[in-house]
């Protein structure tokens, strides 16, 4: 009995171990610098960063005022988000550049990683985001 629960622990973990790989083969974990976002509203004040968790599939960050954070799934080079969830502070003047990068998360449905270069595309192939992997 105790090689059978055994042998079903080291099938379960082998199997979960490899799903983590290939997620993490789409794009890595680790901290993104927004090089672009093309939106109309959107106007950098400073360099914003996000947070990919490719193990747990989760894209979290900050801008000026609130945090925001988002599943997502991958299928292949097709990803969908899910609904974002975001801190509810207002702050005058300082808005519009979440509202451009939130306004577009659902408008992303491919994506291309080469190097260290992640970019996120929406179904007319037209780049919406532009991200660089910082390297430590």
């Amino acid at each position: 009995m105790k090689m059978i629960v055994s042998s079903l622990l080291v099938i379960l973990f082998s199997c979960n171990s490899t799903k983590k790989t290939v997620a993490q083969e789409n794009f890595p974990t680790g901290t993104y610098e927004v090089l672009e976002l093309k939106a109309e509203k959107f106007k950098p004040k400073k360099t914003y960063t996000i947070n990919i968790d490719a193990e747990k599939q989760r894209m979290s960050g900050t801008f000026d005022c609130n945090t925001f954070s988002s599943e997502y799934n991958i299928d292949g080079e097709n990803i969908e988000f899910g609904y974002a969830m975001s801190t509810k502070m207002y702050c005058e003047g300082n808005m519009h550049n979440e509202d451009a990068f939130l306004g577009n998360l659902n408008n992303f449905n491919n994506f291309k990683f080469n190097g260290d270069i992640l970019e996120f595309f929406n179904d007319k192939n037209e780049m919406i985001l532009k991200l660089k992997l910082q390297r430590s």
